[in-house]
């Protein structure tokens, strides 16, 4: 299992953390993604935080809109009109290859982690324009970053409920 942050848009990473999405496509790079990643989601301008992570269950590779369609039951809430898409529908003989990501287990994050903090705590941190590896020092600094912000949320409330 590998840790990756991907970039997405606060309404793209709204629907796939509260259950709305069951799949994201993506245009395939370099970066083959396989079942079980964990992948970390990270909002970019105005908020620049990871607000949660969720589980790579299946990757399907797209490509041609065929290949769209036999999966589109499985992918609840799946938009074949996002731009990227056009190049299926009008050009089934392109280089563009698409993935499609069925989401796994998610969670929301109660404190998500401000960039601020990742590039205190990770060496050489920027943020990804698509999506970035980490390796399993920075993997692990983050998860210990996660649940130190999470817990003291939770011991947080708990004292104040008392």
């Amino acid at each position: 299992m590998r840790c990756i942050v991907m970039t997405m848009n606060i309404h793209s990473a709204n629907k796939i953390l509260s259950g709305l999405q069951e799949c994201e496509i993506r245009r395939l790079y370099r970066l083959t993604y396989d079942p079980w990643d964990k992948v970390y989601v990270y909002i970019h301008n105005p908020y620049n935080m990871v607000i949660g992570e969720f589980i790579a269950r299946n990757i399907y590779l797209i490509k041609d809109i065929h290949d769209l369609n036999c999966i589109e039951e499985k992918c609840i809430g799946l938009l074949k009109d996002k731009k990227y898409l056009k190049s299926l529908n009008t050009n089934f003989y392109t280089n563009s290859k698409f993935i499609v990501i069925e989401i796994g287990e998610r969670k929301k994050y109660r404190v998500p982690v401000k960039l601020r903090y990742l590039r205190e705590l990770i060496y050489d941190f920027h943020p990804p324009i698509n999506y970035r590896i980490l390796d399993i020092d920075a993997c692990k600094i983050l998860e210990k970053i996660i649940n130190k912000l999470n817990e003291s949320c939770e011991t947080h409330h708990t004292h104040y409920l008392i």
